[in-house]
C-alpha cells in the first residue's frame, strides 16, 4: 500500500494533493518493509528521487535495480523495472 500511495502523492499535481516528499517517504517506507528486493518499487523510488531534485538518490536506486537477481516469478516485471531504469540513468547522465 505504500508503493500505491506514494505513486499517487507523486503522480498527482499539487493543487489536486499531490505531495513529492510525502510520495519519496511513503516509497522509502514500501521499500524496507519488502526488504529492498522489489525491482518495481525501487524504480518507482528512484523516480520520486528524480522528481524531487536528488539526483544522486536516484542513480543509486536505478543502478540497484540493474544489479538485482530476479525472482523467477516476476521476470517480466524486473525486465521493465531494468528498462525503467535505464531509461532514468540517460536523463541523469
Amino acid at each position: 500500500s505504500s508503493d500505491l500511495l506514494g505513486k499517487i502523492d507523486l503522480e498527482l499535481p499539487e493543487m489536486m494533493g499531490g505531495d513529492k516528499k510525502q510520495a519519496v517517504e511513503e516509497l522509502e517506507k514500501g521499500l524496507k518493509v519488502s526488504g529492498g528486493d522489489n525491482s518495481m518499487l525501487r524504480l518507482q523510488l528512484a523516480e520520486a528521487y528524480y522528481e524531487s531534485k536528488r539526483p544522486a538518490d536516484a542513480r543509486a536506486q536505478a543502478e540497484a535495480i540493474l544489479k538485482m537477481k530476479p525472482d523467477p516469478d516476476y521476470e517480466a516485471e524486473h525486465q521493465e523495472a531494468v528498462a525503467g531504469a535505464k531509461e532514468l540513468l540517460k536523463k541523469l547522465d
